[in-house]
């Protein structure tokens, strides 16, 4: 997604290819502004203003503005939401606007006054064409200050590799669990604003949470569950390094509470999920898997993502109390992944989409209001709010390859083609292998290539801009 937030197209908005009609809505979108005197979609922030530009219909022009009926046609045709309803090239729109300057009347004094009309109404609008060639360079002009409508974000991570977890540390540094280049996940550590980090000698080993006081909540030894699923020894390890200290067996996730004494954990009994807080006191049992569990700074509550079915992403934020009582806060998601307390701690932030896989970072209050508060590129999944409102999230590129070993050869050969192949067939020579775009794949054979999923995410810590109302940290 590129381009000047306040004069983009929706499609442009929502990530989509765009052609020429994108230019026609932009172009639309400053010949309103001219007329006008405001801006067509302007809102406090660029979130906001990118959901009006999707879902909002042209505002009215102003009394004052004294726009003619067939120019205002003009501009709303520019502007319409789906490109095949737009002009389809500027040719069109110049013999609209000749139409325009071609108005004649029988009286002198009323083709005068039409005269001065017409030149009020093309000054601007040839202005606007001259714009248009130039609009990638003058936009940013135009419009606010960048970083009054965008978050600040600093890259920590540059390697190939999977980031599962990251933390905020209690002296703002950073810990997570990472496996680079195809190497077995292990802890890391980042000082804040570097772009380094070091291990802390964990191997096998990830984090799951910092306590106030700098301990860590590990998990050794994963191994892979059901669809995301992931589990581990629950252990304790000093955050400077040392042998962890182990606690129980098949535990997914967990969370310090405040004290630093108590945690809320999620395992696997049983063929089961189990939400329990503080360890061994179930509060809430599911058939699906829950994930992400969040403890309240009061310690009364316990955040979570539910998903109903096991090895499936979709879900929504629910909360729990200490008596079982479960409160589901947010709609539906097609895929929910990374939840956290936002730093006022009267919103739950978490990232999540209603359509295709780019998760966008959301919040939703303890009574079911929801907001869009990042919509960024690509993939992103929270993994934690500093009490300073700093936000930590990682951007997912996922990758899947295929791999061969062609008969008489030692070497085997990269057969990926673009960014997503998977196996369907092997010919009975071993010669030619099958790669379609469709995920569906033949019966089991000796010799079949094997398919490799690569995920690569990056890491990314921002600071406060007050933007936004709760004044977030991404």
């Amino acid at each position: 997604m590129l381009g000047t937030v306040g004069y983009m197209s929706p499609e442009q908005v929502r990530g989509e290819p765009a052609d020429h009609r994108s230019d026609i809505f932009s172009f639309g979108s400053i010949l309103y502004e001219m007329l006008n005197g405001s801006r067509a979609f302007k809102r406090n922030t660029g979130a906001e203003t990118m959901t009006a530009i999707l879902n909002e219909d042209l505002p009215e022009f102003s009394v004052q503005a004294a726009i003619a009926p067939v120019l205002e046609r003009i501009v709303r045709h520019c502007m319409e939401k789906q490109p095949a309803q737009r002009f389809q090239s500027a040719k069109d729109i110049a013999f609209d606007l000749e139409s325009v300057s071609g108005i004649s009347t029988t009286s002198t004094t009323t083709a005068a006054a039409a005269a001065a009309k017409r030149n009020q109404w093309l000054r601007p609008a040839a202005a606007a064409l001259a714009l248009l060639a130039v609009g990638l360079f003058l936009g940013a002009w135009l419009s606010p200050r960048a970083e009054s409508i965008h978050p600040k974000l600093h890259r920590i991570t540059f390697r190939r590799g999977t980031i599962s977890s990251a933390r905020f540390a209690p002296d703002g540094n950073l810990v997570f669990g990472a496996a680079w280049e195809g190497r077995p996940i292990e802890l890391f550590s980042a000082q804040a604003g570097s772009t380094e980090s070091r291990p802390l000698g964990l191997a096998t080993t990830d984090v799951l949470s910092v306590s106030p006081s700098g301990e860590l909540a590990v998990s050794t030894n994963n191994h892979s569950g059901p669809g995301f699923e992931s589990l581990g020894m629950l252990a304790r390890a000093p955050q400077a390094g040392g042998a962890p200290r182990e606690i129980i067996n098949d535990v997914e996730y967990a969370d310090w509470g405040s004290d630093g004494t108590t945690l809320a954990v999620v395992r696997r009994v049983g063929g089961k999920e189990r939400l329990e807080y503080p360890l061994g006191k179930m509060l809430y049992e599911t058939a699906g898997w829950i994930s992400h569990p969040r403890l309240s700074r009061d310690g009364k509550l316990v955040a979570f993502l539910d998903h109903p079915f096991s090895g499936d992403d979709a879900g929504s934020v629910a909360t729990i109390d200490q008596s079982g009582n479960k409160k589901a806060l947010s709609g539906q998601f097609i895929s929910v992944q990374g939840l956290a307390w936002g730093s006022n701690g009267n919103e739950i932030w978490f990232t999540g989409t209603t359509s295709g896989s780019s998760r966008e970072l959301r919040a939703v209050t303890l009574s079911g209001k929801e907001r869009l508060v990042y919509l960024g590129t690509g993939t992103l999944t929270l993994h934690d709010i500093s009490k300073e409102g700093r936000v930590l999230f990682s951007r997912d590129d996922y990758r899947s390859g295929m791999i061969g070993l062609a008969p008489g050869e030692s070497k085997e050969r990269d057969l990926s083609w673009h960014d997503w192949t998977t196996p369907r067939d092997l010919s009975d020579d071993g010669k030619l292998a099958e790669k379609p775009a469709a995920f569906t794949f033949a019966g089991p054979t000796a010799r079949r290539p094997c398919a490799s999923a690569m995920v690569r995410r990056q890491l990314f810590r921002g600071t406060a801009n007050g933007c936004w109302p709760v004044a977030p940290a991404h």
